[in-house]
């Protein structure tokens, strides 16, 4: 058993070595930069009253400024809309838009937004994040792509956050590098599309009738349609958002997530996902045989091969958004993550995930 999982290391070590060659020596295409004057961020909310105010006044302190601000209200009943309407004497590029009675939910409040575009970009981000200071100062500087998908860092206080903040930084961190190939994630959190290049309310139009998933929608639109597709790491381009406090939260937002990919499966992804009990499964039962055959060169050598192999992974991603001290978190990272992904996959099938006081 234990050589077996050596193996299954050595052959996921050599792909990512394949894959992060690969992308090194790709042709990389030069572009032209991301015009300020064409780019408009867009906001869908919903009773986000203790959110908007940080995400408000980052935009507020930026030192440039988009062409417009637009947030779609999707029936709030807090004190949301007065929040965004004291900004507007600050932020005269602001637009607030309100979905009609017969519409409800993300989707239909992004296709608002996107209806009433005047500009090429769109910038998609939730309402519970903040930017830096020099968001679009740096953004101005990116080279312009279809679809980039831009980083999102969770924040946290507590010891329990900083396991799923690891959690959520080593997932990105292997989107990353595999995305020279098939990228497998992008998240509307932090998200910059070139309307010029795709119909978004075309291909919104194929899953309006569910939910919830509208990024993962999209990634599969441009996927299949050979549509290009960047993932970027830049500090100055994060949004933060704050990491899960506990178990129940962190489980009612993971089923909430996973309910996306149930949807539409692509069978890349479902290869791909296979991996994810191998590696993180596996290496507990190894673990656990290990230590009941008294075996602890065994032991201690799955679990530094394998804490290796996370560090190389995130490392690779984390360093240029300032987070490599995550990787101190990786031993216990390791150890936790399987049971909490095995709850997240037992509850997913037993609860109906809501969000918003909605069913998803």
């Amino acid at each position: 058993m234990l050589n077996l999982y050596l193996l299954f290391l050595l052959a996921f070590f050599l792909l990512m070595i394949m894959l992060k060659l690969f992308d090194i020596y790709r042709k990389k295409i030069s572009l032209q930069n991301v015009n300020l004057k064409e780019l408009t961020l867009l906001v869908p909310f919903r009773d986000e009253e203790k959110n908007l105010p940080q995400l408000l006044e980052s935009l507020y302190n930026q030192t440039v400024q988009p062409e417009y601000l637009i947030f779609v209200n999707d029936h709030s009943s807090d004190y949301s809309v007065s929040i965004i309407q004291a900004y507007q004497s600050k932020l005269s590029n602001i637009k607030l838009l309100h979905l009609s009675e017969d519409k409800t939910g993300k989707k239909s409040a992004l296709k608002k937004g996107i209806a009433e575009l005047e500009t090429r970009y769109v910038l998609t981000l939730d309402a519970d994040v903040k930017l830096s200071s020099n968001y679009f100062e740096t953004l101005a500087y990116l080279s312009s792509n279809t679809i980039i998908g831009l980083p999102v860092i969770m924040e946290s206080c507590n010891g329990f956050g900083q396991i799923i903040k690891a959690e959520h930084l080593f997932f990105n961190a292997f989107n990353y590098l595999i995305s020279a190939v098939w990228p497998i994630s992008l998240s509307g959190a932090n998200l910059l599309i070139d309307t010029s290049q795709i119909d978004y309310n075309a291909q919104l139009k194929e899953h309006e009738h569910i939910a919830s998933g509208d990024d993962y929608f999209l990634l599969q639109h441009a996927r299949k349609k050979g549509i290009p597709i960047a993932i970027n790491n830049d500090f100055n381009l994060s949004a933060t958002t704050e990491s899960p406090r506990d178990l129940s939260s962190y489980l009612q937002q993971r089923i909430r997530w996973l309910s996306k990919g149930k949807l539409k499966v692509n069978w890349t992804d479902l290869v791909i996902g296979a991996f994810i009990p191998v590696y993180f499964f596996g290496g507990i039962i190894v673990l656990i045989y290990e230590v009941i055959q008294l075996n602890w060169i065994g032991v201690l050598t799955v679990l530094v091969l394998r804490f290796l192999l996370d560090a190389f992974v995130l490392i690779n991603y984390a360093q240029t958004l300032r987070q490599t001290k995550i990787v101190f978190i990786l031993p216990l990272f390791q150890i936790v993550y399987p049971f909490l992904f095995l709850m997240v996959l037992i509850g997913s099938i037993f609860y109906k995930p809501t969000w918003k006081k909605r069913r998803i």
